[in-house]
């Protein structure tokens, strides 16, 4: 089996592909511990799509974003990973670690942030230590309704500089993703 990798701008994906990954989602995270807690979230709507498909059935996929975020006071961009999943018949292939490997290039050449930032919440994250991701803090804040929220999941960095992260409590200024 071939995996195909694509990114895609979010617009430009038709309804019937969207409706694809939305099934996808919903079964790659049906058994997740929070699950039914995270559904009540208002999530970010990703800017870019990456897919990985494997003789034509989709494999694996991610939702991508460029965000402000602030950290005690500080303003950052960073680009924001979310949303990986992979088909269950394809776990444990390899292809949601090619699919970050090439979000990583993705993001170094198109987006030009220093740092990827995401949240690892009930889910594993052996896969993104093994590909570099640090873990930074056990906590974000959020914004939703007019409210500020925390939500509680392990945050990850990736960092394509020599810049150093601040240290500090994390804002996203807006929906998680």
């Amino acid at each position: 089996m071939n995996l195909k990798l694509a990114f895609l701008a979010a617009q430009d994906i038709p309804q019937a592909k969207h409706d694809e990954i939305d099934a996808l989602d919903q079964l790659a995270y049906e058994n997740v511990a929070g699950h039914e807690e995270n559904q009540k979230i208002e999530w970010a709507s990703s800017q870019w799509i990456g897919l990985g498909s494997v003789d034509g059935c989709l494999a694996t996929q991610l939702g991508c974003l460029e965000r402000e975020i602030r950290i005690n006071g500080h303003s950052l961009w960073v680009s924001g990973i979310g949303g990986v999943a992979t088909h269950p018949q394809f776990q444990r292939k390899g292809y949601a670690k090619a699919l970050l490997q090439a979000t990583e290039k993705f993001i170094r050449e198109e987006l030009n942030t220093s740092f990827a930032l995401l949240l690892c919440d009930g889910m594993p994250c052996e896969l993104y230590r093994s590909l570099g991701w640090q873990d930074i803090a056990d906590h974000v804040l959020y914004q939703q309704g007019g409210q500020t929220h925390r939500f509680e999941s392990n945050v990850m960095i990736f960092q394509f500089s020599d810049e150093s992260f601040p240290v500090g409590e994390i804002d996203l200024c807006g929906s998680p993703w």
